[in-house]
């Protein structure tokens, strides 16, 4: 038998507040760590954690009960901001008119989740052992994969936070559709706009990378994008390419669409910093809805001779545009950064190096960093980002002749960011 607990976690000063949340029916506890979880009563088979300053839709209990029931060894978000990749998440649902989503590769809110009994009692001893250096938030994330306990998104939000700057990516008071089917079963591309940035998270075979969306389209034979210099600013560019992408994707992998667009509305209202952007990602879904993505097709084989993430980043993201790639056998362009491969191919490229060589052409990589990277990358260096190469790789391949020496001198990767994405990489994706 399915039953579910809850507790309002506050501050001993703010006990009033949390009485009123509580109701009567939830506990109130004053620990805001990790400890909380330890208020689960006995014969509790699932338990929660809410804010002081939560609000809950009116479905929230009958809702929470029967996503434990459907899916008892899950655990439930029930709140997820704007600008992450689990809001985005959430308005993928929306658009696909599912209930409930899979989470993607990212922090777990510890108040606003619903766990397992055993799950929760768990992840005590698991910030006892692992804390210290990560948020509870990201440990949450961590031990729930380290112990394969799947994670679903509640769509719309089942929570909201009153006194929070970055709220719900979809929350409705009360709710304008019903059913609590799950939905989605998987999620594969996750578009979203966060930082000044239109990104998508690609999941991969050894998990999860963040890649900019204009990159990610570049698989797709898209004719006639818009750039820069069709919008006013950046950011209406970045929001307009996020709803197109959700579109795109939508599409490719079909999702299917809502029979209502109240909850998709929502969710599409909070994507960008104001609501004088809701027009511009609605106009980007129309228009990736209307597109037929289909993958590209090149005509030119890659071997890729480079160990390491830079050579795996170079496998995914060239296959990921269209190109037959391979390890080991014959191909048309040769990749290598160490020792010269046999020569054959029609065009060979080395990755580093300031001055040309004879038959090759040269790629003036300086430092390369990013997801993957197993070390710290220093600042006193010339650093590139993988993406940055993976373009110039391209680039070169398709020059006729192709060029001696190929400097990357306009990274579309800033620094700051490029290193945002590599220290969210490790946070999600690495037990560092």
């Amino acid at each position: 038998m399915t039953r579910v607990t809850g507790a309002v976690v506050t501050h001993p000063n703010h006990t009033g507040r949390a009485r009123v949340l509580a109701g009567g029916t939830l506990d109130v506890v004053t620990d805001r760590t990790s400890a909380a979880w330890l208020s689960i009563p006995d014969g509790s088979t699932h338990h929660f954690l809410l804010p002081d300053n939560a609000v809950t839709s009116t479905t929230f209990f009958e809702r929470v009960q029967n996503a434990a029931k459907t899916m008892p060894d899950a655990a439930l978000v029930l709140f997820t901001a704007a600008n992450t990749r689990n809001g985005a998440a959430v308005r993928q649902g929306a658009l696909a008119g599912a209930r409930w989503v899979p989470a993607a590769s990212e922090y777990v809110p510890t108040a606003g989740t619903v766990l397992p009994h055993e799950v929760a009692r768990g992840f005590v001893g698991y910030v006892r052992e692992h804390g210290g250096h990560w948020p509870e938030s990201v440990l949450l994330h961590r031990f729930l994969k380290r112990e394969r306990v799947p994670a679903f998104l509640a769509v719309p939000n089942l929570v909201d936070y009153s006194l929070a700057e970055n709220n719900s990516a979809c929350f409705f008071g009360e709710d304008p559709e019903a059913g609590d089917e799950p939905g989605l079963a998987e999620l594969s591309v996750v578009p979203f706009y966060a930082h000044g940035f239109a990104q998508c998270a690609v999941r991969m075979s050894d998990g999860w990378r963040t890649m900019l969306t204009d990159e990610y389209l570049r698989r797709f034979a898209i004719p006639d994008l818009p750039t820069a210099a069709d919008f006013d600013s950046a950011e209406e560019r970045a929001v307009w390419l996020t709803g197109f992408t959700m579109g795109v994707v939508n599409r490719f992998e079909g999702h299917g669409v809502s029979r209502s667009g109240l909850v998709l509305d929502r969710a599409l209202s909070t994507l960008g910093s104001s609501r004088r952007l809701h027009a511009f990602a609605w106009d980007g879904l129309r228009s990736g809805m209307g597109t037929a993505p289909k993958s590209s097709d090149r005509p030119l084989s890659v071997r890729v001779a480079v160990d390491g993430y830079l050579g795996e980043y170079l496998l995914f993201t060239l296959a990921g545009r269209g190109y037959p790639v391979t390890r080991d056998s014959p191909a048309d362009v040769v990749v290598y950064d160490g020792d010269q491969p046999a020569r054959g191919a029609k065009a060979t490229i080395r990755l580093g190096g300031d001055e040309p060589l004879p038959g090759v052409s040269v790629i003036r990589t300086d430092t390369p960093y990013g997801p993957g990277m197993p070390g710290e990358p220093s600042r006193a260096d010339r650093l590139v980002h993988i993406a940055d190469i993976a373009d110039a790789v391209e680039q070169v391949m398709l020059r006729d002749p192709p060029p001696a020496l190929y400097p990357i001198d306009r990274p579309s990767v800033p620094v700051d960011f490029g290193l945002h994405m590599l220290w969210e990489w490790r946070a999600y994706e690495t037990d560092e």
